[in-house]
């Protein structure tokens, strides 16, 4: 798009306050910043909502909780309410357990278009690397034991071929 979009990057989460840091901590990473981060709380306790509190002291950008009461899995009404809640046109959604590759948001910004819709893959880490991941709060990979480990690597000349030749004309 020539004028890029304002995004909101919406985050899905439930009770897990070391996924949801490193999470957050990776989008501070980025190349590119979203315009607003929302967390959707499918009804934590009162940790996630401090921590939230906390780390919104140190973000560059606003950081909106948005949570309802436990009530079983409710991830699709606790969505809908931060759409709702988004001050922004793009919007991206991903869960909260998820570490972001540094042009996650701005490789996402590069090829919005209006009526359409992006999607991405994910590496599934091993029980070993996921923990080193949390611990040190940076990701950590053994690629020998990474599932789908070709959606780890960014190669920019292939993704973007790919892209732009499923783009409209």
């Amino acid at each position: 798009m020539e004028n890029k979009p304002k995004c909101s990057l919406i985050l899905t989460t439930y009770n897990n306050v070391s996924y949801l840091e490193c999470s957050l901590n990776s989008i501070l990473k980025q190349d590119q910043l979203p315009d607003e981060i929302i967390v959707a709380d499918d009804g934590s306790k009162k940790d996630t909502e401090e921590f939230i509190t906390n780390f919104n002291k140190k973000c560059p950008v606003p950081v909106v909780h948005v949570w309802h009461s436990d009530e079983g899995f409710q991830l699709s009404k606790i969505r809908n309410r931060a759409i709702k809640q988004a001050q922004h046109p793009y919007i991206i959604q991903t869960d909260g357990d998820l570490f972001f590759h540094k042009r996650f948001i701005k490789d996402h910004i590069k090829f919005a278009r209006k009526g359409y819709f992006t999607r991405g893959g994910r590496t599934l880490l091993n029980d070993s690397d996921t923990q080193k991941t949390i611990t040190s709060n940076t990701l950590h990979l053994e690629t020998s034991k990474v599932g789908k480990i070709a959606s780890y690597y960014s190669i920019p000349l292939l993704r973007d071929l790919f892209c732009l030749l499923s783009l409209p004309k």
